[in-house]
């Protein structure tokens, strides 16, 4: 842009401002350079810290992992990988990372999603299996770990196909963080808009359809617990803080994709609402998500006396040997197998009585 200067400074020369970048784009934002570093920082040392420990007292059982064991550990496995991801965020607010390709980028959102999808899936089998148990006690007893297997198949399984396609209709200009607002790109002249549909897949399929499942199955939970004295609470109070904590971290960013949806959908309409701060309230509620992989394993150590030991003992170089789950989520394995040897050890005594009753 050349800019000629008249009046009192009509002595000047010409000055060229075709390099300027104005204050108001989004790619300057020069806040970006300071909290996403610092907060980032702080969430991949609290959260490596936290996961850490936990993968420490997984490893030093030495009898067999029960199906809560492998619940924690898929969830502290996909917390590690979010974490990971976090300081390239960081390094490209501040433009030092050469690794920050659109290509790498993509790989990073992907790890973002998957985080979330498989996060809110989870707690989905978790609560289904507790509640499905509180009210078929006898049936499911024998088949729950069968019931557990399949369901995290399923949900590894959705979540996947749905990270593949945010993938595949994922432009490089909103892959550099995972808050990029979809408004910050113009809605196709014609044809089908694949970025939004992708946005509705998530939104309906990732999150609303999960978590209208985990509210009820949640407020069945704590009636039937409220109701029966004889459950345990433990299972129950674990279960729900888990939930409790992924639904306050997660639902603002997903509300905000929802506005940032419904302005990208409608922007003749809305022109008065600024575009900036959406874009913000987009990378601060991403941010917040991203909370949930360190407040867990706190989750863990207050709620779980085994595996406080387990720490406490890991910490003074002490192996601790527990039998069975250490955090009694009521998905555990050990006692359903006994109950079932049990009973087929009575049938076939039964069957056995009666073949030498005497005629």
């Amino acid at each position: 842009m050349n800019l000629t200067l008249d009046g009192l400074f009509n002595k000047n020369e010409t000055y060229d401002y075709g390099d300027y970048e104005y204050p108001g784009e989004e790619e300057i934002k020069g806040d970006d350079t300071v909290w996403i570093p610092l907060l980032y920082s702080i969430f991949v040392i609290v959260g490596l810290l936290g996961n850490g420990l936990l993968l420490a007292v997984l490893g030093q059982k030495s009898r067999s992992w029960t199906v809560s064991d492998s619940f924690i550990l898929q969830l502290g496995v996909v917390d590690i990988l979010l974490l990971v991801t976090l300081p390239f965020y960081a390094a490209h607010a501040n433009k030092g990372c050469e690794w920050c390709t659109p290509t790498f980028f993509k790989i990073c959102v992907a790890v973002f999603k998957i985080n979330l999808y498989v996060g809110i899936f989870l707690l989905v089998c978790a609560c289904l299996d507790l509640y499905l148990y509180s009210i078929y006690a006898d049936r499911a007893s024998c088949h729950r770990a069968s019931f557990a297997f399949f369901g995290w198949l399923a949900a590894w399984l959705v979540s996947i196909v749905l990270t593949v396609l945010d993938s595949l209709y994922l432009k490089p200009v909103i892959a550099s963080l995972p808050g990029k607002a979809l408004s910050a790109l113009s809605p196709p002249d014609s044809g089908m808009d694949l970025q939004l549909i992708s946005r509705v897949l998530h939104l309906g399929v990732g999150v609303l359809l999960p978590a209208l499942v985990l509210v009820v199955c949640s407020s069945n939970i704590m009636i039937r617990c409220r109701a029966n004295n004889r459950q345990k609470k433990q299972p129950v109070v674990l279960l729900l803080s888990l939930v409790t904590v992924f639904l306050v971290c997660w639902i603002p960013y997903n509300i905000t994709l929802f506005i940032d949806a419904i302005y990208y959908m409608s922007k003749n309409h809305l022109r008065s609402f600024p575009l900036s701060s959406l874009t913000t309230a987009v990378k601060v509620t991403s941010a917040v998500g991203c909370v949930s992989a360190c407040l867990r394993p706190f989750l863990y150590f207050l709620l779980c006396r085994n595996f406080r030991t387990g720490i406490f003992s890991l910490l003074k170089c002490n192996r601790e040997d527990f039998r069975g789950s250490m955090w009694e989520l009521g998905m555990d394995g050990n006692a359903t197998h006994d109950l079932c040897q049990s009973e087929d050890e009575m049938k076939q005594m039964t069957s056995t009585e009666k073949q030498v009753e005497p005629v």
